[in-house]
């Protein structure tokens, strides 16, 4: 079976799910306007036509994909981000046809009056519409009356995230690994752990990732007297974080927004049996279980995450329980040699038709 991916090449999770299908026999194309090289795949890029209003490469460009896919012929064409891809692979007019929602795609986008009908038509005239989280399906629900939402879980390769052991150290290292930007509210953790360090003294704050808000952010672990303690890894290659969450006691996804609709980087941390402390906010309560795996505290709220860091410090016996649980939890629900079968359960019925 051929299947072609219209989506971000450039994405890990695109890579994931094409790798992961190639693996099982299947012949796959992306289609992508996101360069990267992906060997072993084959990656069709297509440059964008106008160098202004973004989005609309993505319209101007669907009667090229429409061609290319007449040469190529794949079974299914499976568009990931319904408000980019999604409406490219909708004007193609080409079926079988599978929107798979990502997160902003389907809670802010739809603010845009004409890409709200976009979406709408997109959705509508799709074969298949899946989600990774029940949240963000209830949100798709919104757009489109007449389609099953598919929850497909994008779950965690236990082949490289699993317990490890952590460098010998003394020191309590709360980390997170994320895009430097407003969304994901890592001033929130620099301000907890400004507060957590005043009561506990051999701690680190690890911070991996890059973005627009980095320079605001260390100048922020400054002000607040915590520069000393606060380490910016910069961006950390894929392959190389697994071995970075072995090293912490504590993860944090301290996100702002709604559209943060499931948390992957949640359960790869637990997979390594690391506790989470999270914002109760989105799809984070399907994959952080408050209390058990970790907690959930209000957004935006220091004081909270400083609460929960300070009892977990002071509680080893639960932190070795929650770490325990963390493990078997992601075992259960998010092993993703097991998840990725949902998604060609979906490509084989569609093909049968």
């Amino acid at each position: 079976m051929r299947i072609c991916l219209l989506a971000p090449a450039n994405n890990p999770h695109t890579r994931k799910i094409a790798y992961t299908l190639k693996q099982r026999g299947y012949k796959i194309n992306i289609f992508t306007f996101h360069k990267a090289n992906l060997p072993g795949i084959d990656v069709t890029y297509f440059p964008p036509l106008i160098n202004f209003f973004g989005k609309i490469n993505y319209i101007l460009n669907s009667q090229l994909i429409k061609r290319f896919l007449a040469v190529i012929k794949p079974d299914i064409l499976h568009a990931h981000y319904v408000s980019s891809y999604g409406v490219a692979g909708f004007l193609t007019g080409f079926h079988p046809f599978i929107i798979s929602v990502w997160g902003k795609d389907i809670y802010d986008a739809p603010n845009n009056i004409m890409l709200k009908y976009l979406i709408k038509r997109a959705l509508a005239n799709s074969d298949r519409v899946l989600s990774t989280s029940k949240t963000m399906a209830q949100q798709t629900k919104k757009f489109v009356t007449n389609k099953e939402i598919i929850v497909t879980p994008f779950g965690v390769d236990l082949t490289k995230f699993y317990q490890r052991s952590k460098k010998k150290t003394n020191k309590f290292i709360i980390g997170t690994a994320r895009g430097l930007v407003p969304k994901y509210g890592i001033k929130y953790l620099i301000e907890a752990f400004a507060i957590f360090s005043k009561e506990i003294v051999n701690t680190e704050l690890h911070i991996a990732g890059e973005g627009p808000q980095k320079n605001e952010l260390i100048m922020l672990s400054r002000s607040l007297g915590v520069a000393n303690k606060a380490k910016f890894f910069g961006f950390i290659q894929p392959s190389k974080i697994p071995e970075y969450l072995s090293n912490l006691d504590v993860f944090s996804m301290p996100s702002v927004e709604e559209s943060e609709s499931f948390g992957v980087a949640a359960l790869e941390a637990q997979a390594c049996g690391i506790p989470v402390i999270a914002s109760k906010i989105g799809g984070l309560h399907e994959t952080v279980l408050d209390g058990k795996t970790g907690y959930l505290v209000p957004p935006k709220n220091p004081t909270a995450i400083a609460e929960k860091l300070i009892f977990l410090y002071n509680n080893n016996k639960i932190l070795t329980n929650i770490s325990i649980n963390c493990v078997n939890f992601v075992k259960k629900k998010y092993d993703w040699s097991k998840n990725y079968e949902v998604i060609t359960k979906v490509y084989d019925d569609l093909t049968k038709l």
